[in-house]
């Protein structure tokens, strides 16, 4: 089977070709590798490598910051801070041992991009809890 054989060396060369151009680049072969990845449970929630969740709104800012705290405190996340910034809005919450801080930015008239993050501890993001109290304000 000669065909077979080409192809097997085709894909290796192909693959060893790769892996030499991307060495040291964590992030190209992660975006490679989790292709499809970047929404949650058909969300579209997008998430960056570092666990933070990322929507962006066909709607005012206001109403945007009205559902993230209707869904904060669905959930019973405990509101510590609202603030007026530069961009837009910065909701602060607190669950468990989890800091939750939320942006709001507003694009446009009618277009509002909100950037969640949910840190446990000093070093871990918690990427599931951001997906779903982004799901919540979806709601």
């Amino acid at each position: 089977m000669p065909n077979r054989n080409v192809f097997a060396a085709v894909v290796l060369t192909v693959t060893l070709a790769a892996t030499a151009a991307l060495q040291g680049c964590a992030g190209a072969g992660l975006t490679v590798l989790g292709a499809g990845a970047g929404t949650a449970a058909g969300t579209g929630v997008n998430h960056a490598l570092s666990g933070v969740a990322y929507k962006t709104f066909a709607l005012p800012s206001e109403e945007v910051r009205n559902a993230v705290l209707e869904a904060l405190t669905t959930m019973q996340i405990k509101i510590t801070g609202d603030e007026k910034t530069e961009a837009g809005r910065a909701i602060a919450a607190h669950a468990a041992n989890r800091e939750i801080a939320v942006e709001i930015e507003q694009v446009t008239p009618r277009g509002t991009r909100v950037r969640l993050s949910v840190e446990e501890g000093a070093l871990f993001k918690n990427a599931a809890t951001a997906t779903e109290i982004m799901a919540q304000t979806i709601a």
